[in-house]
Order: C-alpha cells, then structure tokens, then sequence
C-alpha cells in the first residue's frame, strides 16, 4: 500500500537542491525544488505542502487501508487511479493524470475489483537499457474491496493527482477532494534597488607568506590532513649548472589523481604543453577512470627560457577539484606525487625535493576576513553600464595570465530590512578565473568560469544590512588561459525574490 500512495502522489513532491562542489561542478545545482536555494518558496513548495497535509491528517488509516488500482470508465487514456478503504469504512478514490499539458474533467466511473488491463503495450527499461515488456497477470481478480461501482466529478491539471475522501456511509458528493487547495504567497510590492559595484581591491597572493613545510617524497594531501576543496602550494627551490638550464626544458608532473597545476618559474608563468589548456573542464578530456601510472606525467610544462644559473624558484598552484564518480577515481588520493625537471617530456630525470602550504597565503594571513587592512591594495575599476548576463559560457573576460592566484576584495551596504518582509539576495558577476568565495568570512562556494552560473546565493544569515554596516566579499581565483579578471558585479535581490519563506 504504501508503494502504491509513493507511486500515485510523487508527482507532485521535489527534493531539495543540494549545493555541491563536485567536480567540475558549479556552487549549486537547480533542480527546480520545492524550496529554492536561497529559502524562498513557490507553487511546487504550496503543492508539497498540501500533499504533506493530507497524508498528516489520514495517516492513520491509509496505512490500515485495502484496495488499490481498480478500472475507471468515463475516463480518456492518460488517467488512472484507484479505490482504497480504511477500517472504519471510509473511502479514499485516487486519480492521476499523466499528461503533461491537457486539464481533464468530467465523471468517472470506479470498479473496485476489476483491473485496468492496458490499453497498450507497456515497456520499462533496464540497467542496460533494453526494453522491457510489462505484462498483466490476467489471473489476478482485483483488490478484496466489496463495494459498488463509486461515480465522481473530477477536474484533474496536468501531471495532477487529487484524492477524494469519502465517509463512511456517505455519498460521493459528500467527500472531499485532497490535496486541498492553499493560500496564495504573500509577495512584496516592491523589491530593492540592485547593487552595483563601481571597483573592487586586487592583489597576487603573497607566497613569501605562506606557511611553508617540508614535504617527504610520495605523500600526498590526504596524508597531511588535508581532504577538502581548497588551493594549495608547492614550492622548490634548485641550484642549476649552465648545463642543465640548457638541457632541462621540461618541469613534469607525475600526479595522484587527474587535478591541475599551475606554474610560475623565477616569477614567470610557463608554457603549458599537456593539457593544452588549464581551464574549467580540461580534465574531461583525460580518461579520469584510468589510473595513473608511476611514468605518466599529465601535467607539463616547456621551461626553457626561464631557468637560471644558480639558484631558482618553481611555485606551483594545486587545484583539488574533488573526486569524480566511478569506482577507479573514489579510491584516488590527491595532490603531486613526484615532480621535476627534465630532459625529455616523457622520462622525469631530475626530481625536485618540495615543499608545500596547506593553503594559500590569502587564507592564512587573513585576507578573506571583513576587518583585513587592505589599504595597499590595487583599486580596479568595473564597468557599471552594462547588463550582466545570469548565465551563459564564453562571456566571461579574456586576458593574460600575469599570475597564479589573484584575490579581490569587495566592500557594500545593503538597505534595511523590513522584518515582516523577507528578500534573499545575490551576487551576479561576470568574470574570469577559478577558485572560491567568502561573504564576510565565510566560505560561500566555488566560482567556476565555465558557466551557467553566474548568480551566487549570499546567505542573509552572513549579511550585514543598513547603511551604516559593511559588507566584504572577497573571491581567490587561480588565473586560467584567461587570467583572473573581474568586468562587472552587482548585489541584488532574486527575481523571484518576492516568494516569500513561510
């Protein structure tokens, strides 16, 4: 019985969106849910909530009920349902409607005890694929309900599924249909003025600042505690004959699972040759189910040219891009195994010995809380005319890698808010560049170049409002073919926004 009610009514439930950093994967999904990810709601939640009413009040005697799907006649082909009764004698008729756009009405004729045999041949699909035919065991007499044919008067939306409760002894024009219709959202009249953001405060990460460690050969992230999504740093410092500057032009990358580097040699970013392109996806284009071998480097890089004689410097950015799914990439552990410089591309000749940061020197000198003295930093004007797109891929800002990690620092004020009316707000940003975000000290996400996402939810819980009250947001973005910069922001109110919580 209660396979059969999950069945009938799951059309109309939604599951809450989970906000992921997976990899590859933007801050959030949409799966158009109930409640939104900022914590508005809307007709689906209203759907939801009438369904959760129903079962609340019947609860009871649904699950003591006999019956089920039973035949209907009066009724066109998209539409099935059933006959229930609970121990008292009440009577619960099911009705769906399974076509996605056409309203049915009318009246309906149930027989409890006779089953709808198909009107057509039924198919499921299988693991693999396959078609299935579905078949009626023509042996089966019908449920064990001994009642009479019951009419109703039905009106049924598309996808809709509705209830009618009948009691005991009772006429069906005396039942109630469920789930009963709800009280339309209170929205404001009107929503606040966006945003938008005039300049922003820029600067590389500081390396010298790091808190650098020793790293013995072959350890990997997790080893040292660190199991999250964050950006780390490796660093190697190397004494060079004349002869091997002329002879070492490779810096090879033998790492635990397939993330990316990224590198500077002596202050100056190198020549990527595998993959062609640090970017949002890169690593789909390298099969992440195969596990890496101990000779195979998927990330190199041409040096020549930036080597020294004497004493010189390799600082790499690492980006932990998280885990894919399958079984192969679950088990992999993250992080650089062995590295070095190299006379061919294929074949590491000199390893390096490395030492790494946890995190990166904007995390750990403080630049992502509010109260950070960021008066020596670059001030960036933004374009502030034109529309900043929602969504969309290829729009972001092009330009030149002139760095590893960059970081911005955003200061603004929203209006008081009226506390009978609640508004979520956003950032929508277009700009170039990897990493992640943090609203007055908190981490709120990824930004991830390669759209959609364009829109980030600013959780109010962590905002500041009134005008006397600041609000800092500051984004750390590992700089991608191109760069790491920001064209235009603002702060504004959801366009659905006006759905109010409850």
């Amino acid at each position: 019985m209660k396979k059969y009610l999950l069945f009938i009514l799951s059309y109309n439930i939604a599951f809450i969106g989970t906000e992921l950093s997976a990899r590859g994967m933007t801050t959030s999904y949409d799966y158009n849910a109930a409640i939104h990810e900022s914590g508005a709601v809307g007709d689906k939640y209203l759907a939801a909530k009438g369904l959760g009413e129903f079962l609340h009040k019947y609860e009871s005697q649904l699950v003591r009920s006999t019956g089920g799907p039973c035949k209907i006649e009066g009724v066109p082909e998209s539409v099935f349902g059933g006959v229930r009764m609970a121990k008292d004698g009440t009577l619960f008729v099911f009705l769906h409607n399974t076509d996605t756009g056409k309203l049915c009405k009318g009246k309906a004729t149930l027989l409890p005890g006779k089953i709808q045999s198909p009107r057509q041949a039924m198919y499921n699909i299988d693991q693999n694929g396959n078609k299935v035919l579905m078949q009626v065991d023509e042996s089966q007499k019908g449920d064990s309900l001994a009642v009479s044919p019951i009419q109703v008067t039905y009106e049924l939306g598309p996808l809709d599924t509705k209830v009618l409760v009948i009691p005991v002894k009772k006429n069906p024009e005396k039942g109630v249909w469920w789930p009963k219709k709800q009280s339309a959202i209170e929205r404001p009249s009107r929503l606040p003025a966006p945003v938008r953001i005039a300049s922003v405060k820029r600067r590389e990460d500081s390396t010298e600042k790091a808190q650098w460690s020793p790293l013995s050969r072959l350890v990997s992230l997790p080893d040292l505690g660190i199991n999250d999504f964050r950006y780390s740093l490796y660093r190697a410092k190397v004494n060079l004959s004349r002869q091997q500057v002329e002879n070492e032009k490779y810096l090879l990358f033998n790492m635990f699972t397939r993330d990316i580097v990224s590198v500077q040699v002596n202050g100056k970013n190198v020549v990527r040759l595998f993959p062609d392109k640090a970017d949002a996806q890169t690593w789909t284009t390298r099969n992440c189910f195969d596990r890496i071998r101990p000779d195979e480097y998927d990330n190199r890089f041409d040096v020549s040219g930036t080597l020294q004689e004497g004493e010189n410097e390799i600082l790499v950015v690492y980006e932990n891009l998280g885990h894919a799914h399958g079984y192969v990439p679950m088990e992999e552990l993250s992080g650089i195994r062995e590295a070095g410089l190299s006379v061919s591309e294929t074949v590491l000749s000199h390893p390096l010995e490395w030492e790494y940061a946890a995190d990166a020197a904007g995390v750990t000198e403080g630049w992502i809380l509010p109260r950070f003295d960021d008066g020596d930093w670059s001030v960036v004007p933004l374009d502030i005319r034109s529309e900043i797109p929602r969504k969309g891929n290829g729009i972001q800002p092009v330009a030149e890698q002139d760095g590893l990690l960059t970081w911005y620092r955003i200061e603004f004020t929203l209006p008081s808010q009226n506390p009978s009316v609640w508004i979520p707000w956003l950032m929508r940003i277009n700009a170039s560049g990897n990493g992640f975000m943090w609203l007055n000290g908190h981490n709120i996400g990824r930004h991830w170049e390669a759209g959609p996402q364009r829109e980030f939810y600013l959780p109010e819980c962590w905002l500041n409002f009134g005008k006397d009250k600041k609000n800092v947001l500051v984004l750390g973005l590992r700089q991608t073919v191109n760069g790491a910069v920001i064209k235009s922001m603002e702060i504004a109110p959801y366009r659905d926004a006006a759905e109010m919580k409850e």
